[in-house]
C-alpha cells in the first residue's frame, strides 16, 4: 500500500514496513503488533491503516503503534486474510474457515457471510472486490462467487464450470471491463456476459498457481505465479 505523502507499506513476515525508498522502520510486538505475520494490510478511506495478523484478528496502526479496537474483538484470534472496504463505507474482512464478516463503524453492526447463510463455495475467503456495478466477487478456498447487492447468487464458478482450477485468489478487472480471476491451474477471464475463457500456459510455459494479477498503465498485465 501507499499512503498520500508517498511513503510505501508492506505486510511481512516480520511485522509492518514503512519505507521511503531509502529508510526502513519496521513495526512489529514491540510496537504491539500481537503476530508478526502479518497476511494483509489495508488503508481505507479515512486514511486509517488496519493490519491483519495471521490468527491474531485485525488491529490499527496508530503513530507507528498498533491498537486493538474492541469493537473488532469478534476478529481476535481469527485468521483474516483479506481486508476491504465498501462503496458504503463498510470495512469486509475475508477470513480462513469462517468466511466474511463486515463491519459498520458508526452503529458497530456486525454481518457475517458464510456457508450456512449465503451461497460462498468456502468459508476460507481469500479476495473481495466490489465493481461499480454493484456486483461482489468472492474468491475463495473451493471456487468464485458472484452475488449481488443483496447478497443473493448472481453466478458461482468451480472446477466444474469453468474456473481454471480448484480456487480463487483474486478478482482483478483490467479495463475493458473483463474480469481476471487467478487461480490454480492459471488465470480465467469472466467476460460481461458471464461466459469464461481459460489461459493456462503463456509462450509454452504453464501458469499453475497463481496468486496476484495487476495491470500497469501501459494496459500490460502482469500475472504473478507460484
Amino acid at each position: 500500500e501507499f499512503d498520500e505523502i508517498g511513503f510505501a507499506w508492506l505486510a511481512t513476515s516480520y511485522g509492518v514496513v514503512r519505507t521511503d525508498g531509502i529508510n526502513f522502520v519496521t513495526i512489529g510486538e514491540e510496537q504491539g503488533l500481537k503476530g508478526e505475520t502479518t497476511s494483509d494490510l489495508f488503508i481505507d478511506s479515512l486514511g486509517n491503516f488496519w493490519v491483519a495478523s495471521v490468527e491474531q484478528g485485525v488491529g490499527l496502526i496508530k503513530e507507528d503503534t498498533v491498537v486493538y479496537l474492541e469493537d473488532l474483538s469478534f476478529l481476535n484470534n481469527k485468521d483474516v486474510n483479506y481486508i476491504t472496504e465498501s462503496p458504503f463505507g463498510k470495512l469486509w474482512f475475508g477470513t480462513s474457515e469462517s468466511g466474511i464478516y463486515s463491519w459498520e463503524r458508526e452503529t458497530n453492526k456486525i454481518d457475517s457471510l458464510n456457508r450456512s447463510n449465503s451461497p460462498l463455495p468456502s468459508n476460507t475467503v481469500w479476495d473481495i472486490y466490489f465493481d461499480d456495478s454493484g456486483l461482489l466477487w468472492v474468491s475463495t478456498h473451493a471456487g468464485l462467487a458472484v452475488l449481488d447487492s443483496e447478497l443473493n447468487q448472481r453466478m458461482i464458478y468451480t472446477e466444474e464450470n469453468g474456473l481454471n482450477g480448484f480456487a480463487a485468489y483474486q478478482t482483478y478487472e483490467v479495463s475493458g471491463g473483463n474480469k481476471w480471476v487467478a487461480s490454480t491451474n492459471g488465470v480465467t477471464i469472466v467476460k460481461p456476459d458471464f461466459t469464461t475463457e481459460n489461459i493456462s500456459e503463456l509462450d509454452g510455459a504453464k501458469l499453475n498457481y497463481v496468486y496476484s494479477i495487476i495491470e500497469d498503465e501501459y494496459n500490460h498485465i502482469w500475472i504473478g505465479t507460484e
